[in-house]
């Protein structure tokens, strides 16, 4: 039937066409691109399996390629453990030779000279042993921390060092567990009593008064109770010049006094004159040339070493300087854990200060006293394992123990040492004083409107007030105790004896300072010292409450300048041996992870590209198939429009001419 309204054969026949060219351009699209499905029409669900599967294959290929970097990471921290290995196993060597009897303090210092060369080579091995610009010894070892790998988009493999850090590769040449180095110890002024003192749990006996250091007294009151501790002490004495010229004379009058016995050396034509000069002349000290050229006067007594200048400064040009220089204590436990020094209860800190310790928990966690709210200068030369502190706080202000520990941390990747803090006060309370009281807690008014009649009152209306993080509680004596987590300090004004501490009445003001707790991240030796002036050394140390420690044994640095010292150093050595094997074979074991775990990314790359490949791609065979349909029925399409036209044009024309 032919119409002329509708023209329905010529819109059938315009449609037709429009579908057979919609096929033809879905089948040459496949046939392009080399895929079934180009857009979401084609198939919504394919499409999302799909792209599902693209993420998973591009996440196993980037994790095949960072399991091969740390491949790579492994082998570098391998191959710098095999260098220090190497290193070691000659530093043992030379303390196996330096430990035979018959060889002279001469043949001795030569070889100390190999040995501190030796220790400075294993310092650069950890600090310039890097990956990509990463430190691999402070990114992998320090801590306990480990580099974490992703190999897949939901694995990944921890790479870890077994705690070798930078520190500990030379640094454990003086130190291992079991051990303990004092610094210098304080003259005991007003004695201390015994039981003040403990070590691993048992109380020392009395010590008497004393001005001066008296470290192999010391030494000796700690051995009496060495059969019930377990620990062992011996004492020494370092002064440790700085740089000098080496060629310079050496004025006459320069004395060494050292047990009471003063010596007035000579003039020397150079340093190493003065040496000899030293060691033939003076009883009690010897003297020895670093690896860097500098002086160094040790003891291996701990008997105080007092040097007097002459009138021409003559020990300024042998980069030392004039003062009394008392000796440290070393500390040996027979079973090889960590050795524990702390105060007793009728103990103080500066008790502890006369044997030059703090409280120590082993060589790497250490408890200070209160800090003395001053302000740290540069002058002042704090270091924490060799790295400067540096200024904290502003002169006139007060810089509490919250101050310290963050800026201690603020220098934690370099020292491997993290601090905290915390001030703690126990009081007796008169309750019924406290009642409507003046007083104040850190400038706060906390009892005026005060009622209560218990201690647990006081506690609650202490908690309730606005004191940041000062807390109140009591202890099983029925004592007031306040708390700072974060070693603000606690003052307490205008108190009217409500308040008493050791059975003293509190009659106006009160401070409590912060204390200080330091630990090292790799279990490492914590070293603290101050290169200020002799004689303001120890004022620069009590700013921070806590006493150098770990820097001044003959020993340090792997010291064979005594048959027992090269015995503790081959010691020390087989300790980091047996680290460095240890964590070598572990590095292996990682390595064989990472290898397995790219046989595995790669076959489940593989095996998921072959899936996408039958969601996804196109069969060629079917899409030149469907292309040639598409074509065959566009020209059929064509051929029926045109016709279709045809008849109805014709039939207009004949209406028209008729």
């Amino acid at each position: 039937m032919i119409t002329v309204s509708s023209m329905v054969n010529n819109i059938n026949g315009f449609m037709q066409l429009q579908k057979s060219q919609q096929s033809l351009f879905d089948a040459s699209a496949k046939l392009t691109s080399g895929k079934r499905i180009n857009s979401a029409k084609d198939d919504p669900a394919g499409l999302a399996i799909a792209n599902l599967m693209t993420s998973q294959i591009r996440a196993n290929n980037q994790g095949i390629r960072n399991a091969n970097d740390g491949i790579s990471f492994a082998q570098v921290a391998d191959g710098a453990l095999s260098g220090a290995n190497d290193v070691l196993q000659r530093i043992r060597e030379l303390a196996v030779q330096a430990g035979n009897g018959t060889l002279s303090d001469s043949n001795r210092s030569t070889i100390q000279n190999e040995i501190n060369q030796l220790s400075e080579q294993l310092s650069d091995i950890g600090t310039n042993t890097k990956f990509n610009g990463i430190n691999v010894f402070d990114n992998a070892g320090s801590g306990g921390q480990s580099l974490n790998i992703q190999v897949g988009f939901n694995q990944s493999i921890s790479l870890e060092l077994g705690g070798l850090s930078t520190g500990s590769l030379s640094g454990g040449l003086s130190s291992s567990s079991g051990e303990l180095q004092s610094g210098r110890v304080d003259a005991a002024t007003t004695g201390v009593a015994a039981g003040s003192v403990s070590i691993n749990g048992v109380e020392l006996s009395a010590l008497a008064a004393s001005t001066s250091g008296q470290a192999d007294v010391k030494a000796d009151v700690i051995n009496q109770a060495s059969g019930q501790t377990g620990v062992t002490a011996t004492a020494s004495n370092v002064i440790q010049g700085s740089t000098a010229n080496a060629y310079q004379p050496v004025s006459q009058g320069i004395s060494v006094t050292v047990g009471g016995t003063t010596t007035t050396l000579g003039s020397s034509g150079n340093l190493n004159d003065f040496v000899n000069d030293f060691n033939l002349n003076v009883a009690g000290a010897q003297a020895q040339i670093d690896s860097e050229g500098k002086l160094q006067i040790f003891n291996d007594t701990g008997k105080d070493i007092t040097l007097t200048d002459n009138t021409v400064g003559g020990l300024g040009s042998l980069g030392l300087s004039a003062g009394t220089f008392s000796g440290s204590i070393s500390l040996s436990s027979s079973d090889g854990n960590d050795i524990n020094v702390n105060t007793t209860d009728t103990g103080s800190f500066s008790d502890l200060q006369a044997f030059g310790f703090n409280q120590q928990q082993g060589a790497s966690s250490i408890t200070g006293g209160q800090v003395s709210g001053q302000n740290i200068t540069a002058n002042d030369g704090i270091n924490i394992n060799g790295v400067a502190l540096g200024s904290v706080g502003t002169t006139g202000s007060n810089t509490n123990a919250s101050d310290v520990s963050i800026a201690i941390n603020a220098i934690s990747s370099q020292t491997g040492v993290t601090a905290s803090a915390n001030t703690t006060v126990e009081l007796s309370a008169d309750v019924s004083a406290l009642q409507n009281n003046s007083l104040t807690i850190n400038g706060v008014d906390v009892f005026s409107s005060f009622t209560g009649t218990s201690l647990d009152d006081a506690i609650n209306q202490i908690n309730s007030a606005s004191l940041g993080d000062i807390k109140a509680s009591s202890n099983s004596d029925g004592e007031l105790v306040l708390s700072s987590n974060s070693g603000q300090d606690i003052n307490i004004e205008n108190d009217a004896a409500a308040f008493s501490q050791n059975s003293s009445a509190i009659a106006n003001s009160f401070t409590q300072r912060g204390e200080l707790s330091l630990n090292s991240s790799d279990g490492s030796s914590i070293n603290i010292s101050s290169t200020a002036a002799i004689g303001s050394q120890t004022a620069a140390l009590d700013k921070i409450g806590l006493s150098d420690v770990g820097g001044f044994s003959s020993s340090a640095g792997g010291n064979v300048a005594t048959t027992a010292n090269a015995s503790n150093l081959i010691k020390n050595i087989d300790n980091i041996i047996s680290q460095i094997d240890q964590t070598r074979s572990g590095l292996g074991a990682t390595q064989s992870r990472f290898l397995s775990a790219i046989n595995n990314l790669s076959q489940s790359s593989i095996l998921s590209q072959s899936s996408r490949s039958r969601i996804e791609d196109a069969d060629f065979a079917r899409s030149i198939s469907e292309l040639l349909q598409a074509r065959l029925a566009q020209q059929a399409s064509s051929s029926i429009f045109v016709k279709s036209q045809q008849a109805e044009r014709a039939f207009i024309s004949q209406l028209i001419g008729s």
